[in-house]
């Protein structure tokens, strides 16, 4: 079971770095997410609702339940695994964080923490199931304003989230980016090799 929502023109600023949503995914696991990297200023927020599985973040290996999330930041190497028995359910964010040209550097604001934090799994303390519900009945309705209140939802998620980094299990850290072109065809060769690698060619590929 899988609901996902592509070509999302979501965008924002906080303290002078820019955000673009690439894609949203929530999905309950029948299969394994194989291992694999993102690109430079890519990130991916991970949530579990319920159920149980494992992560291997940088070759260590971690429990997963209901109420814990884990962040990967750029060509932080990740694969996940769900459990037979309690299968595990996740939503997933997909987005680019890059800091403006100009911007002012601060190592205290919540977007520098965002950017500087590539790897992090801990448990949820900031109530994030109920921001998440939300997200996806608002990008399900489309009802009138729901751009609008999607934004919010989501600033406030980079917000809540970097605050979860207080008591982090794993950290990892790397300089902050530098403003590039952002465009949606970086998810699109992520995904073709993530899960067509077996028998991807180049004209499929182009």
């Amino acid at each position: 079971m899988q609901t996902r929502y592509d070509d999302l023109d979501l965008q924002f600023t906080i303290d002078g770095v820019h955000f673009q949503v690439l894609n949203m995914v929530f999905e309950q696991f029948e299969r394994m997410i194989p291992l694999h990297s993102h690109s430079k200023y890519c990130y991916e927020l991970h949530y579990i609702p319920y159920g149980e599985g494992t992560v291997t973040l940088q070759g260590m290996s971690h429990a997963l339940s209901a109420g814990m999330l884990y962040v990967t930041g750029p060509h932080v190497e990740h694969e996940q695994h769900t459990s037979d028995a309690a299968p595990m359910a996740e939503y997933c964010v997909f987005l680019r964080a890059v800091r403006e040209r100009g911007a002012r550097r601060s190592t205290s604001s919540i977007a520098a923490r965002f950017l500087e934090t590539t790897c992090w799994i801990g448990t949820d303390r900031q109530n994030l199931h109920p921001l998440f519900q939300q997200l996806f009945q608002e990008l399900h309705t489309r009802d009138p304003g729901f751009h609008t209140v999607t934004i919010a939802l989501l600033e406030q998620l980079i917000v809540l989230m970097t605050r979860n980094y207080a008591d982090p299990l794993v950290h990892g850290s790397a300089a902050a980016p530098q403003p590039v072109p952002v465009t949606q065809k970086s998810i699109l060769i992520d995904e073709c090799f993530l899960y067509e690698y077996a028998t991807l060619t180049l004209p499929v590929l182009a």
